[in-house]
């Protein structure tokens, strides 16, 4: 089992989308956390507000002081489908602060769910250049995702941004766990050409196809053949190549150990 964070630098390419249609489309337990410091959407955009938001992780910084991070975790999901339960985030953003200090807590948590046969798929939103506690959860992870559209300015956020992270560690990106997501590929730039670009092994790319978006940004209706459709179909590879690429990190760093 594994822990999956996205990102994005610059702008909104659709983290949030694409972190929700993975969990949907995982296949096996799996917990979706909302770490967006901008705030929270799942319940409010896929869900329509019909479920109320009175538990999430504002609520899990009270939990876990009368019980275990764990237990606290499981206090406060949601279940969004079977097998698919979401923390969700912060409903106010000015409530981002209530983490302050907990987040390599949370990333140890999601260790003990990994241990227990439930995959975590981490939204942190827009990460930025700026440092913040987050990071913890970043190093933790099996695989980091930093999505981008195909646009000059964002891919050249994105290659600056990537760097950072190729300076963290004497190794290759491949056993560092960090890929680049391109949304929209071909708008205009290719993805395998972006990669490059960034200097990071290109994870996937997420079809451009608005329509079957709307349904995990706004809840809209499903349209015909909607898991056929090619946002579905490049959920589905994407997801397909994150196992296998945390396979083969995990075979390379095992190689690395011994």
């Amino acid at each position: 089992m594994a822990v999956i964070t996205l990102g994005s630098a610059k702008g909104a390419p659709g983290v949030t989308t694409a972190a929700l249609g993975l969990a949907l489309t995982w296949g096996s337990p799996v917990v979706l956390v909302e770490a967006d410091l901008s705030g929270s959407s799942v319940l409010a955009g896929y869900r329509r507000g019909e479920i109320p938001h009175d538990r999430g992780i504002v609520q899990l910084a009270v939990a876990q002081m009368q019980m275990s991070m764990i237990d606290a975790i499981w206090t406060q999901t949601i279940e969004l489908a079977k097998d698919v339960l979401l923390l969700a985030g912060f409903p106010n953003p000015a409530q981002s602060g209530a983490l302050a200090g907990m987040w390599g807590d949370l990333g140890s948590a999601f260790r003990s769910l990994e241990a227990a046969g439930v995959d975590v798929i981490v939204d942190l939103g827009r990460v930025g250049g700026r440092l913040d506690e987050r990071e913890s959860l970043v190093a933790m992870a099996d695989h980091h995702l930093i999505l981008t559209r195909s646009s000059l300015p964002e891919v050249y956020t994105a290659r600056e941004f990537s760097q950072r992270y190729a300076k963290v560690a004497d190794v290759a990106a491949d056993i560092m766990g960090t890929a680049v997501v391109v949304v929209g590929s071909g708008r205009p730039y290719g993805a395998r050409e972006i990669a490059k670009t960034c200097g990071l092994p290109l994870a996937g790319d997420i079809a451009w196809d608005p329509k079957s978006a709307a349904v995990y940004a706004t809840g809209a209706p499903e349209p015909r053949n909607f898991s056929s459709r090619p946002l579905g179909r490049s959920l589905g590879a994407l997801g397909s190549t994150v196992r296998e690429r945390i396979a083969r990190r995990r075979q390379q760093l095992q190689g690395v150990d011994q």
